[in-house]
Formats: C-alpha cells, structure tokens, sequence
C-alpha cells in the first residue's frame, strides 16, 4: 500500500531540500521524487507520513520545498497539534 514519504535532502552544500511524495517503500519514494523533478539528489532522510497530514497539505505535495515554507509549515503544524490535544482534552473532561 503507497503511503506518503517526507524526504528531507542534503548536498554538499547543506540542506536542499524536503518532497512530500508518496511511495510503497522508501525506494519507490525516492524515484517518485526523481519522476516528478522535485529530488535535487544528495543523501536523503526519510519519515512515512499519516495520511492525515499529507492530505491537510496538498499544496506542499510532489514538489522541492525551500526552507521557509518548512518553518512555516512547522508552526502550522504545532498549532493544528495543539489545537487537537487540547480539543481530545477538553472531550475526555465532558464524560
């Protein structure tokens, strides 16, 4: 079953890059991100997504994201994980 892959990519110069791809294995990922032009090479870390947040993301999907976008990203997604602790919380509270 295809599951979505976040590959982070780093160069000799540092970090290039991270692709949100999905793929059976992480292989498979990796040529994903070839076929789709958003692998810049290097060496490459890789994390299997939930479903979830790859959804909620579509826009950051099947491309190179820059380092901005991903600290952008990184506080929306700490708040959106805030904001659902607090909510499974607040609903464990009402029994």
């Amino acid at each position: 079953m295809k599951t979505w892959w976040w590959l982070s990519f780093v160069n000799e110069n540092g970090f290039a890059g991270v692709s949100i791809v999905r793929g059976e294995t992480l292989h498979e990922a990796i040529q994903e991100a070839w076929a789709t032009d958003c692998n810049p090479g290097g060496q490459v870390a890789a994390w299997q997504l939930p479903d979830d947040i790859a959804s909620d993301h579509i826009g950051l999907r099947y491309r190179l994201l820059s380092e901005p976008e991903l600290k952008n990203l990184k506080g929306r997604l700490e708040t959106e994980t805030v904001r659902e602790g607090l909510a499974r919380c607040a609903s464990k509270g009402k029994g």
